[in-house]
């Protein structure tokens, strides 16, 4: 998802790990996903949102957050790991658990590569990502989304289909009100 003031999120599902040092922390009554997309605008709102609460919703799941300034955090429950550099990776793993000399995840190798030896991280390098990290077995990826934060856009490609992108511009569909749209 993303909001108007330039803050997105994704999820990933990971195997099951309980989630440690919640204890006195207040469970939200709620979608805490939810509120921080409605409240938070940057990626340091979100980590001072998330820190108060208990997360062991996260389980068996992770959080990204990016926000139109280039900031990122990939929320593991009790870990929080903050971008370093130009860009931030993330697959179904959880870094705060292995080294990264020992990530042996051929996308997250992928996809690091692509970013390391790109001077500058745009759409097109996002896509060639996007394709290059996709997964055809079971469970395939379904649909790849690219948010441009700065100007607003979001390109989505069905399936794996990375040639061809439907471009939606965020403050013209916001403006639509409440809706749901099928991919």
């Amino acid at each position: 998802g993303v909001n108007e003031k330039g803050l997105f999120f994704d999820g990933f599902a990971t195997f099951k790990l309980a989630v440690k040092g919640q204890a006195g922390k207040d469970v939200y009554q709620g979608n805490l996903i939810d509120k921080a997309m409605s409240d938070c605008g940057s990626v340091a709102e979100v980590i001072s949102l998330f820190e108060n609460y208990d997360l062991s919703f996260l389980s068996t799941a992770m959080l990204m957050f990016g926000d139109k300034h280039g900031d990122s955090v990939v929320i593991e429950g009790e870990h929080m790991i903050r971008k370093q550099g130009n860009h931030q990776v993330v697959t179904n793993f959880y870094q705060s658990r292995i080294k990264p000399e020992n990530y042996h995840c051929a996308r997250f190798a992928t996809a690091s590569q692509i970013f390391d030896t790109t001077p500058q991280v745009d759409v097109d390098v996002m896509r060639r990502a996007l394709a290059a990290t996709h997964i055809e077995r079971e469970s395939p990826t379904q649909y790849s989304n690219i948010y441009d934060l700065s100007n607003g856009k979001i390109y989505l490609y069905h399936f794996h289909n990375y040639e061809n992108v439907v471009v939606l511009d965020l403050k013209e569909e916001l403006g639509k009100g409440k809706r749901v749209v099928e991919i």
